[in-house]
């Protein structure tokens, strides 16, 4: 309540400064934080009611300005507490899972590579009984070390496993990994008993651009490993695809214990030294032609191609919440050159 307190307290004040809509996401963020600190599920309509409400009451006193601006700021808090609750309305049902060993069957929508030459499969719709319907979500299962069977996305694929629903934070304030599950559609994980064996597909898989894109993450990563055994492949290949996982726990310790694990994760650094490069080298290129010199915005032209290929860089890189927000940082600086 304080903290809500001293925000309203200072958008006030740049009311007069005009600067009062860059308050307005962070009456957003309070109103998101306001819903996942409640204990229980409030009525679906109470968000989009209250939103609604207050909307109209910012409308009618828009000639007045801080009953106006106390309006609005109400009306994003209540817009974030109605995009948390549209968020889980619209995630498929939270299944419970077998306490107990079972074949688990169904096609594989992503392979990442974990040290010591194992495998974590993500797998789609995925069956754990033939007399029963598909899970809503998916099942993320290591498999077996040194297991010979490889993998890629689209194949079927059928496994002994021993699942586990998502575990809960290690300590409290720890990342939460329970909502993490929820919210990225995991029903658990799961760990492979015996090697997994490569189904024939039921019916001739057309291929999509998310596909191919899926496919090109996983050949970059193997190109990696077979070219730079150890840690320095698997950084390397975190840096290019957003793969985390195959990087030993020593080499994250160490990166963790130096204050560098920021690093790791593809966002705005990376973002930059993308852009930074391809505008140099296109700026460079135009600059030996006379006339692109002289009768083309050589400058908005590189910055231009310097943004797209950050675009193409984004879904390789696993198109994570931080990278796409700085993405679209880098767009507004494009757009103002």
């Amino acid at each position: 309540m304080g903290l809500a307190v001293r925000v309203w307290w200072h958008a006030m004040l740049e009311v007069e400064q005009g600067r009062f809509a860059l308050w307005l996401p962070i009456a957003m963020g309070l109103g998101v934080g306001a819903y996942f600190a409640l204990l229980t599920e409030p009525p679906a309509w109470i968000g989009a009611g209250a939103t609604l409400i207050l909307a109209l009451a910012a409308w009618i006193a828009r000639t007045r300005l801080l009953p106006y601006a106390a309006f609005l700021v109400l009306t994003a808090a209540t817009l974030g507490f109605a995009a948390a609750q549209l968020a889980t309305f619209r995630a498929p049902k939270l299944e419970p899972l077998p306490s107990r060993a079972v074949i688990v069957t169904g096609k594989v929508s992503a392979v990442e590579l974990l040290p010591e030459n194992a495998q974590r499969i993500t797998i789609t719709a995925p069956v754990l009984n033939p007399e029963m319907p598909p899970l809503q979500r998916d099942l993320r299962i290591r498999l077996r070390p040194q297991d010979p069977v490889r993998l890629e996305a689209g194949d079927q694929v059928s496994v002994r496993a021993l699942l586990r629903a998502p575990q809960p934070s290690l300590y409290p304030g720890a990342w939460d990994t329970q909502r993490d599950n929820f919210f990225n559609n995991l029903a658990g994980g799961g760990t492979a008993l015996n090697p997994a064996a490569k189904l024939e597909p039921q019916q001739p898989e057309s291929t999509s651009p998310l596909r191919y894109i899926q496919h090109l993450r996983e050949s970059i990563a193997r190109r990696f490993e077979a070219g730079m055994p150890g840690a320095s492949g698997a950084i390397g290949s975190a840096l290019f695809t957003g793969y985390m996982a195959a990087i030993p726990r020593a080499a994250q310790t160490a990166f963790r214990d130096s204050g560098l694990a920021h690093l790791l994760s593809v966002s705005g650094l990376h973002v930059a030294i993308v852009i930074g490069l391809v505008f140099s080298l296109t700026r460079l290129l135009l600059a030996l032609s006379e006339h692109a010199s002289l009768h083309w915005p050589c400058k908005q032209i590189s910055a231009v191609a310097g943004l797209t290929a950050a675009l193409a860089y984004t879904p390789l890189a696993g198109a994570q919440v931080p990278l796409l927000r700085s993405v679209a940082m880098a767009a507004l600086v494009v757009l103002g050159i």
